[in-house]
């Protein structure tokens, strides 16, 4: 039953503390830990993505962490699955998911549009329009066919354009209908939930970042990177992440390890701007400087009742 499931959604930016929040929130709480990272899900992406370690995951039950083999690609529509499959599937009281992934947690809870399937032959039906023909040309094709929607996207975001051929194709209706028809439709996500977020401030935040950065590299974070370079993983969409990257850039020889450093705390910090600019829009959020910051007597109530 979804009256005995609640979920509480620990957020903010890179490096401020959520993973010592949900430990502490779960030891109290009888709560497990469901990983909201997108880096974390991937099963060799451990001490570069800030992966909790084996003993840290002995503490209470983990989901979600590695679970995706390298290689494979991961996208919010498969996290909501995931995760929705996970909630009605298992029987716990209270699910921390944790992560600085906005849009996999506005995925889960609000739905997502882009889950509607595509069939394989439009898919390589548009996939062929697209390498004969020129941009203009393929923008023109979608605006033939749902003028409306075409007029509110740009000739050069040739991914609006081609997804939205995609859909309009294969369900033969336009991208209105086809957004009118998903709005209508009620989320399957069902659970009381609450949301708290810790952000430090940025000075603060910057000492952490160049803090577990240290501790990575201790942990063997350039091994890391060099095996999965051994396994041909170069060209890997996550291994272009934060970190990951200039990592490779380090090992190429491109960078000393004082540039290295230098440069992954200032790319750091810019990923938690865009977080914060993300995650500001949610006016649900419970702010916390830090981890061991009281909650408001709101979160305890939710927290605490059965």
């Amino acid at each position: 039953m979804s009256d005995l499931k609640k979920v509480l959604f620990i957020v903010g930016p890179t490096a401020s503390g959520k993973s010592q929040l949900s430990y502490q929130l779960a030891k109290k709480f009888n709560g497990v830990i469901v990983n909201c990272d997108s880096l974390q899900v991937y099963e060799g992406l451990n001490i570069g993505s800030a992966k909790p370690t084996k003993t840290e995951m002995a503490l209470c039950p983990h989901y979600l962490f590695g679970h995706i083999e390298n290689g494979d690609e991961y996208t919010a529509g498969r996290f909501r699955s995931d995760a929705i499959r996970l909630l009605k599937n298992t029987s716990h009281s209270l699910y921390i998911f944790v992560g600085g992934s906005g849009f996999y947690i506005k995925a889960l809870v609000d739905g997502m549009f882009e889950e509607t399937p595509i069939k394989l032959t439009i898919q390589n039906e548009v996939k062929n329009m697209k390498s004969k023909m020129s941009k203009e040309e393929l923008f023109q094709f979608l605006a033939d066919r749902d003028p409306a929607y075409a007029h509110n996207i740009h000739v050069n975001d040739t991914y609006r354009v081609s997804r939205a051929l995609e859909l309009v194709l294969s369900l033969n209706k336009t991208m209105k209908e086809i957004q009118d028809e998903f709005s209508s439709k009620s989320s399957d996500f069902i659970y009381p939930h609450r949301y708290l977020g810790v952000n430090p401030g940025r000075e603060v935040l910057r000492e952490r970042v160049a803090l577990r950065l240290q501790k990575m590299l201790e942990a063997g974070f350039r091994q890391e990177v060099e095996k999965l370079l051994q396994d041909n993983l170069k060209t890997w969409k996550p291994l272009n992440s934060v970190g990951y990257k200039e990592m490779q850039e380090w090992l190429g020889g491109h960078r000393d390890e004082r540039d290295f450093l230098s440069e992954v705390i200032k790319n750091t910090m810019r990923l938690a701007k865009r977080q914060m600019t993300w995650f500001k829009r949610n006016s649900e959020i419970e702010w916390l400087k830090g981890p061991l910051d009281p909650l408001s007597q709101k979160s305890i109530d939710f927290l605490s009742r059965d």
